[in-house]
């Protein structure tokens, strides 16, 4: 029988590799290349890997044009010189970016600290190019620097992504477009880290290749400034992003905001930056949240694709899943401040006394709430009240509400027989959360004004340590009733109606002018505002037609204030969906969450358009503020 030369050389691959081939099979050939071809200055020659590895020409090409299609989606290509073998030619920073993904993509659960077994050839084939005394060795210097605890994960990114880039500095392979070249990062102990680093393993880098490792590392970190000029956009984000869910779910979060909002926010504040600079985390629990919990994973992957606040359209599902994560955390400690309840009716011919004694035994043995007791004459009522279920000395006849008939005197019979009747309309229980005590939110409250008055002192430390005092003892605390409203802040003289400007920059100077009076904020304040859209683009352009002016508290905030101007003409910002700009607000924070409700508030305005172009349209700031505060829902 003759065989075709493909064919020929298919039987010589099965032949040649009935063994070794169980092992290092197509994913390992191009795992092997593709780092060869990154962290190595040796001349890599195909004929050389077909050798090495032992196959068939047609399947080390095969094997390329899987690298050829990977490399694709870096904007990279092989490129090849006579003698001098195959390279990666195109951005260094797309090299970096790309030798980081496939590493997290190749081996699935990384663990670079701890002694892998002999059969994780994965590991084997990254150490042979990136020993694993050389993770060892780098974490240990880190460990140096940040005492805390860190996520593994986040630990085993940054000392992969610091291994990378000792490598191919060492190669010579130098940086060329750092997308993070603007920003100015002050974070001391990464730059201390950084020069350890290079000490240890005797590298020489310029200055620029020292500000590119400091900036990514600090994106990676968990040490990153929480007010970097995404705040603003980052919390937008996550309150939509928590109606989405509650909305499509309902999952109850809205009803204790606390339990979401500040971890979620803090993981968005730190996206924002990594998807700009297109470094995305890998998820060890993204299969497993895929399985178990589709319906939030599907909600927040459609909620990404339609934003317009980030670019997420290739948000992966990686970093799907760790949103996914923040919400089933706060789902577990929203359940355990809720308890399943029933809203009942008592229904009793023995009389009052009787009557509200079997509401009080009921109540104190079940999870119910008796919201009524009524006699025979009041039988007319039962059908009219909100009541899940009845109960009732007598049977009571027809009704579309389960009943069952008690002896009002309490027994152990009379209490299995609730607990039967219970269990079988467990499903009409509601989800109630336990009661918050006012006067705990009114004594928090006045500590809190009491030491900012009397000692000067209104930092956000403050707030946090008096909250954690309170959690320890026990006392709740509803953080709505402690936030100002937009209507506690918004003053009239701060509502600037259908100015003329030149550009963007007077806009922003002239929305800010009503804060600077008052003294809410310093000169300083503006032109960080202005600097901030000149090193980041247009990101405070943040709905359709509005931008939301903000610097960071640090930048000369001397109190919570809120201003906005309508324009006439609109203002170009160089937005790419939400230009002109017709509306701005202008806000000064001095935390992370005494502004919150204002946020809420800026958020409802962004989603309806209706209401963006009444206040557009208003001729006095009465009006303005009549809309605002009426036709914006809380």
């Amino acid at each position: 029988m003759d065989f075709t030369a493909k064919e020929k050389e298919e039987i010589k691959d099965i032949v040649h590799n009935k063994i070794d081939n169980i092992y290092f099979d197509s994913n390992n050939r191009v795992f092997n290349l593709l780092l060869e071809l990154t962290l190595t200055n040796k001349p890599v020659l195909l004929i050389d890997k077909q050798s090495e590895f032992d196959v068939s020409k047609t399947t080390i090409e095969n094997d390329m044009k899987v690298i050829r299609t990977l490399l694709n989606n870096y904007k990279l290509k092989i490129k090849s010189k006579h003698k001098a073998g195959m390279y990666i030619e195109g951005s260094e920073h797309l090299i970096r970016l790309m030798i980081h993904d496939i590493i997290n993509k190749y081996i699935n659960n990384l663990n670079f600290f701890q002694k892998i077994s002999s059969n994780s050839l994965q590991h084997s084939i990254l150490y042979k190019f990136i020993p694993q005394n050389h993770f060892i060795e780098a974490k240990n210097i880190f460990k140096q620097y940040f005492t805390q605890d860190y996520d593994a994960l986040y630990l085993e990114q940054i000392i992969l992504f610091s291994l990378i880039w000792i490598n191919r500095v060492r190669n010579q392979k130098h940086i060329d477009n750092n997308p993070a070249e603007k920003v100015e990062y002050s974070n001391e102990k990464l730059r201390e880290y950084v020069n350890n680093l290079e000490q240890h393993f005797n590298l020489a880098s310029n200055e620029r290749e020292n500000k590119y490792i400091c900036n990514f590392l600090n994106i990676l970190s968990k040490e990153e400034n929480k007010w970097n000029s995404d705040w603003g956009t980052a919390q937008i984000v996550t309150i939509h992003l928590i109606d989405e869910v509650d909305n499509k779910l309902n999952l109850s979060l809205r009803e204790n905001p606390e339990n979401i909002f500040e971890g979620l926010y803090k993981h968005i504040l730190s996206l924002i930056p990594r998807i700009r600079y297109e470094i995305q985390m890998y998820n060890p629990l993204t299969n497993n949240i895929k399985k178990n919990f589709p319906e939030l994973f599907v909600v927040i992957k459609n909620f990404t694709k339609n934003t317009n606040y980030m670019d997420v359209s290739l948000l992966t599902d990686d970093e799907i899943a760790f949103i996914c994560i923040h919400f089933l955390a706060a789902f577990s400690k929203n359940e355990q401040e809720h308890t399943l309840k029933f809203k009942a009716l008592v229904f009793c011919n023995y009389g009052v006394a009787t009557g509200e004694l079997l509401k009080e035994k009921i109540q104190q043995y079940f999870d119910v709430e008796v919201i009524a007791v009524l006699n025979t004459n009041e039988k007319y009522l039962i059908d009219k009240l909100d009541v899940d279920i009845i109960f009732s000395t007598v049977p009571i006849g027809q009704t579309t509400i389960p009943f069952l008939v008690v002896d009002p005197i309490f027994t152990e019979i009379t209490i299995q027989q609730i607990k039967t009747f219970l269990k079988e309309n467990q499903n009409l229980a509601k989800r109630i959360p336990k009661n918050i005590d006012g006067r705990t939110q009114k004594l928090f409250k006045s500590i809190l004004d009491f030491i900012r008055h009397n000692y000067n002192d209104n930092s956000e430390d403050l707030f946090n340590e008096l909250m954690l005092i309170f959690n320890e003892n026990d006392l709740e605390i509803d953080m709505k009733g402690l936030l100002p409203m937009i209507e506690d802040v918004l003053q009239e003289d701060a509502i600037l109606l259908n100015k003329t400007v030149s550009d963007w920059r007077e806009a922003i100077r002239m929305v800010a002018e009503p804060l600077l009076k008052k003294g809410a904020i310093q000169d300083k304040y503006i032109e960080a505002m202005i600097s901030s859209v000149l090193d980041n683009g247009p990101y405070i352009v943040v709905g359709n037609h509005i931008a939301l002016a903000h610097a960071r508290p640090e930048d000369g905030v001397n109190e919570l204030g809120l201003s906005v101007i309508t324009l006439n003409p609109p203002i170009e910002f160089g937005h790419d969906q939400n230009d002109p700009v017709k509306i701005m607000f202008c806000l000064a924070a001095v935390d992370s969450h005494s502004h919150l409700n204002i946020m809420k508030t800026l958020a409802k305005i962004i989603l309806d358009d209706k209401v963006v172009e009444k206040l557009i349209a208003s001729n006095s700031a009465k009006e303005f503020q009549k809309i605002l505060y009426e036709e914006v829902p809380l």
